[in-house]
């Protein structure tokens, strides 16, 4: 399924003249697998936002996302998500973006797991993390949950990683009320930054 070529001028002031390439909001696509076995979307968008006008030397953002749910029971999920950035010409300064992120969950009647790595390239500067979670159902109402993530924001530069640990307990006090309670801890490689921790109360209402 197709989206549709937006295109957009902002000069109010009639200023500006005729130009010869339109401008383009964005190019989505997007679809399921036969079966329910999963979807599909691709977007090609401005990268300059809805709101700027782009000029001569523009970007365009592209986007990918394939989920894929394998097995009959469609508890098992794969996802893997892409965004890019460059510019189209040179002369600006060099906005390169990239994410590549893979995911793997399952869901079953008692218990949630998932994991996830993630690579990126902000401006040269490349970075790789990973991380996962799991959500235990003990009882309809009881619920405790952990999760793990690292994140290296520049893989060639030593002692900038950091860790974060989540670990908690979560209560259902009504059919749309849920309160949870939990630890955090933030532990950074670099040794002059100061590893952190909190405990947190969360309350959630669904209507």
């Amino acid at each position: 399924r197709g989206g549709r070529l937006v295109k957009r001028r902002h000069d109010p002031a009639g200023l500006s003249p005729p130009r010869t390439e339109p401008d383009l909001a964005g190019l989505p696509l997007q679809g399921k697998i036969p079966e329910g076995y999963g979807s599909y979307a691709l977007a090609y968008i401005n990268g300059a936002g809805y709101h700027t006008q782009e000029s001569g030397e523009y970007s365009k953002d592209v986007s990918l996302r394939l989920t894929v749910q394998p097995l009959s029971d469609k508890r098992l999920q794969l996802n893997a998500l892409y965004y890019g950035r460059k510019y189209d010409t040179t002369g600006l300064a060099d906005d390169t973006k990239n994410r590549t992120v893979g995911m793997i969950s399952y869901q079953a009647d008692k218990f949630t797991a998932a994991g996830e790595v993630l690579t990126s390239d902000d401006k040269g500067k490349k970075g790789s993390g990973f991380g996962g979670f799991g959500i235990l159902k003990v009882t309809d109402k009881i619920s405790p949950f952990v999760r793990y993530e690292n994140f290296d924001p520049d893989t060639d530069t030593t002692d900038d990683e950091h860790t974060r640990i989540i670990a908690g307990i979560s209560y259902k006090l009504a059919k749309k009320v849920v309160a949870s309670i939990d630890y955090q801890t933030m532990d950074y490689k670099a040794p002059a930054t100061t590893d952190t921790s909190a405990l947190y109360l969360h309350m959630r209402v669904k209507y």
